[in-house]
């Protein structure tokens, strides 16, 4: 038997020496049981040898002595069969029947080795993967060009929507007047302008934050007004406001948040009914800059480089944390807004004080993935109906819209906002209607069905002498509730870069107000 080269103690066999050294060893083993079994059946007598392809039973025999001779001959049918399938499970049909193919072997008579794979050092491997990396990198933007020439290009078809008519119905501005702050400068604490309005899902209530540090609770049951339910002081700079996702009137409730203070959650009446302390790794309570409910029952808070979440069944310190920015990207710097996903659960996205969105998975504690903004800073976002879509309101200037699935801005919303407002929309899932305020006084909307890769404003409403911050749609009705405010002083507006609004002529529109309209899509 010819066996492949063995080795020493100082030398090692390849893969296929091994193999092959195991293959010549079945086959003499093949060989020699075969050689037996031919022997054991030219003894046997004729009446004595049985076909294989025949099933007999040893017990069925009446004497001791015929039944040890065909307990004999089944196990060397047995040991055949065996063999037969092994020779087909390791392609050995050539063993116990043909003479094995030999190997190569040169005139000299000595096995030639295969030649050896050749293997490459630390620093040709690091070459060799920077290369691969550049090439993916290459394939990778060729693709993400296509994808965006493609979404802009081939746009599916749209019914148009008609567009909204407005009519303001209520304005509240008595409850802003009348106010003057020991704080600040003199020539504007007497300026309580308005910072952010949002409306309950239920539709029943809102909520409005001015700069004396109240919250203001609206009752929207009563047709056409704007009641007055409470007001609490939440002690410093209000920071957020959120509500709680119920539809249901009598579970209604609200988060917020300000400076130097924990979370607190409130009732529409004024009843304060948790507190959630975010506390650093110093022990101290450190306040959230913005706050999203992750369903019902998770309350999020944002930090700078922090995300904290509670469950709103239980008061007291966050039960976990975890980092805006990681291995697998994410942003940096504070988070200015959170956005749940519609319908998947434990995905939201945030927004802050820099050019990357991070889109993050409760159940990974990371970025699921990230993608970059045109803009240095986001105040705002909210997900599409379907959730294919985040819409990203820009600190000054347009709102964007981004495809989730090529991490690319697919459309962008222009309007006016030239102030430092943390400005928020609100976009009509039924019509395909998004509406914004502007630093104008006004209140656009803008249709979203539209295939255009820049959107401008399809209808436009001025409601005030001041900037617009924010907007909210109320739920089940045709209604909204915008705010209006800026900060002031007697030379003009301080955070506007607009010449044209940067003066004190008034039209005779208000200025620090929370304004119910209605609106009515034009058939």
């Amino acid at each position: 038997m010819d066996y492949p080269r063995t080795c020493t103690f100082t030398e090692v066999l390849t893969s296929e020496e091994i193999v092959e050294t195991v293959r010549c060893v079945l086959e003499e083993l093949i060989n020699n049981v075969c050689g037996m079994l031919q022997t054991t059946e030219s003894i046997l007598p004729e009446n004595d040898k049985i076909d294989p392809n025949s099933c007999m039973d040893v017990t069925a025999t009446s004497s001791s002595e015929e039944g040890t001779r065909l307990n004999r001959v089944q196990r060397g049918i047995g040991i055949a069969s065996f063999l037969q399938n092994l020779r087909t499970a390791g392609n050995l049909e050539h063993v116990g029947c043909t003479k094995r193919p030999k190997l190569e072997v040169t005139e000299d008579g000595v096995v030639p080795d295969k030649p050896k794979e050749t293997t490459l050092n630390r620093k040709q491997r690091r070459a060799l993967q920077f290369q691969q990396q550049q090439q993916e990198q290459q394939q990778k933007a060729v693709a993400l060009s296509i994808n965006e020439k493609e979404a802009r290009s081939v746009q599916p078809p749209s019914i148009p929507t008609p567009p909204p008519e407005f009519k303001i119905l209520k304005v509240d501005e008595a409850s802003f007047q009348g106010y003057r702050a020991s704080f600040g400068y003199g020539a504007s604490n007497e300026n309580n302008y308005v910072h952010a309005v949002s409306c309950s899902p239920c539709g029943s209530f809102a909520v409005s934050t001015s700069q004396d540090r109240l919250a203001r609770c609206y009752d929207l049951r009563i047709e056409d007004k704007l009641e007055l339910s409470s007001k609490n002081g939440l002690g410093d700079l209000i920071y957020d406001v959120q509500w709680r996702p119920t539809l249901e009137a009598e579970e209604a409730m609200f988060a917020s948040t300000s400076r130097l203070h924990p979370i607190h959650m409130w009732r529409p009446n004024g009843e304060r009914v948790a507190t959630f302390r975010g506390i650093d790794n110093v022990d101290q309570v450190e306040a959230a800059t913005s706050l999203g409910f992750v369903g019902a029952d998770r309350l999020y808070g944002g930090f700078r480089g922090k995300l904290r979440y509670w469950d709103v069944e239980r008061s007291g310190k966050h039960i976990g944390e975890y980092s805006t920015f990681s291995d697998n990207g994410g942003m940096r710097g504070r988070v200015m807004s959170l956005a749940a996903h519609p319908f998947q659960e434990g995905m939201f996205v945030a927004v802050g004080c820099s050019s990357l969105i991070g889109v993050y998975s409760e159940r990974w504690k990371c970025a699921a993935w990230t993608f970059e903004s045109p803009a240095r800073a986001q105040t705002f976002a909210k997900y599409s109906s379907d959730g294919n879509y985040i819409y990203v309101s820009a600190r000054k200037g347009n709102i964007f819209c981004f495809d989730v699935r090529t991490c690319s801005v697919v459309k962008t919303l222009r309007r006016t906002m030239q102030t430092d407002h943390r400005t928020r929309f609100d976009i009509d899932h039924e019509r395909n209607y998004l509406y914004s305020g502007t630093s104008d006084g006004n209140v656009v909307a803008f249709d979203l069905s539209c295939p255009q890769p820049e959107i401008e404003p399809t209808v436009s409403i001025k409601i005030a002498d001041t900037c617009v911050p924010a907007v909210s749609l109320c739920p089940k009705t045709r209604r909204l509730v915008a705010c209006s405010g800026q900060r002031t002083f007697d030379g003009g507006f301080v955070d506007s870069d607009d010449e044209e609004n940067n003066s004190c002529i008034g039209t005779g529109l208000p200025k620090n107000s929370v304004q119910l309209l209605s609106f009515q899509y034009i058939q």
